[in-house]
């Protein structure tokens, strides 16, 4: 994952980031109806759900990159989050960490869905 990023082309600043979204969820599969709002922030990179088909990626400043993009994008296109206010914590925490994370780790290093 991190030689992925290492070598993964530079997003520099919020327009570049917008357009490289917009090839990018056409690649990975995402729905025209889906709403994503992508940032540039100081926080760490996340994606989340903020509401029905209504989702947000961030990005940090410093180390944002086309790898990290494509893997929170995965995880909106593939369906991590829904269902996820019905199950128990417990139950997402490990699908998070044996099943959701390993699949975006693979699209981000070989753009290929698992």
């Amino acid at each position: 994952q991190k030689i992925s990023q290492d070598n993964s082309p530079k997003i520099k600043n919020q327009t570049s980031l917008e357009k490289i979204l917009k090839i990018e969820r056409k690649r990975a599969g995402v729905k025209e109806s889906i709403k994503i709002n992508a940032i540039l922030s100081n926080e760490g990179a996340y994606s989340q759900e903020i509401g029905k088909d209504d989702y947000r990626i961030v990005l940090p400043y410093k180390d944002s990159n086309l790898s990290t993009l494509r893997h929170e994008l995965y995880h909106i296109s593939d369906g991590h989050f829904k269902g996820a206010k019905t199950k128990s914590d417990i139950r997402n925490a490990l699908e998070y960490l044996f099943w959701h994370e390993p699949q975006a780790t693979i699209y981000q290093i070989t753009g290929l869905k698992p």
